[in-house]
């Protein structure tokens, strides 16, 4: 999962829950 790299990024710079919605969302698109 490459893009989970990409996410793990964003997490830092967004809230933890954003971040973890995101996330969750994005994989479940993928």
């Amino acid at each position: 999962m490459k893009p989970a790299f990409v996410f793990d990024g964003r997490k830092l710079l967004a809230d933890n829950r954003l971040a973890d919605l995101g996330f969750t969302y994005y994989a479940i698109g993928e």
